[in-house]
């Protein structure tokens, strides 16, 4: 009896720990990367389910290009690198917010060569 309890309670558990973490708002990181040289990008995110997700790009060559992609997106922080050059990073999904300033046009940040740090958005 004990054991079918105890089997009852952790079925229970567990169609609880499946449902939707997060109910709020989320929107897809869609980022493109313009760079030359040796650029790279890790991001990682928090989704609406409740886990993490990572996306990286790296650059090798002379001209080249890279994107990231993550669904379902709470929060994100990507760090970058531009290497050598300069690179050109822009998010294109208006479901989160766009760490460069207005997303009226377009959300672009441009960083300059041997650069480094990082951005954050959020779902809004």
């Amino acid at each position: 009896m004990r054991s079918t309890i105890a089997g009852a309670a952790a079925l229970g558990l567990a169609a609880c720990a499946s449902g939707p973490a997060y109910e709020g708002p989320s929107g897809n990181l869609n980022v493109d990367l313009d760079g030359n040289g040796r650029w790279s990008i890790d991001c990682r995110a928090e989704t609406a389910r409740g886990r993490t997700a990572r996306a990286r790009q790296q650059a090798r060559g002379s001209r080249d290009f890279g994107k990231v992609f993550l669904d379902d997106v709470v929060t994100a922080r990507c760090e970058y690198d531009a290497g050598d050059a300069s690179l050109r990073v822009q998010v294109t999904d208006e479901g989160l917010s766009c760490p460069f300033g207005s997303h009226e046009e377009e959300c672009v940040g441009v960083f300059e060569a041997n650069a480094s740090g990082s951005f954050e958005l959020t779902a809004r």
